[in-house]
């Protein structure tokens, strides 16, 4: 099984959503300028995308800044768990 498709599993049981789980897959494969980017690669509503950024911003595993939104490491978000 390709390490893709295994943290996208991963990512589906720890209770994230499909939008979420794309989201946060395709800033993994390259940052975004804006939100509209992450609309437009995706394909869901402009509605879906916010939600889904603003729940994984929550969860400290994505950031928006001057440079653009970018997924952040696991890492810190399992560190932050143990």
């Amino acid at each position: 099984m390709a390490l893709h498709t295994k943290l996208r599993d991963l990512l589906f049981d720890a209770g994230l959503s499909e939008a979420e789980v794309l989201v946060y897959l395709e800033l993994l494969k390259k940052p975004a300028e804006t939100i509209w980017d992450l609309v437009t690669r995706s394909g869901f509503a402009k509605s879906v995308v916010y939600r889904a950024f603003a729940r994984l911003k929550a969860f400290q595993m994505v950031e928006k800044n001057d440079e653009g939104i970018r997924a952040l490491s696991l890492k810190v978000l399992v560190a932050d768990l143990v």
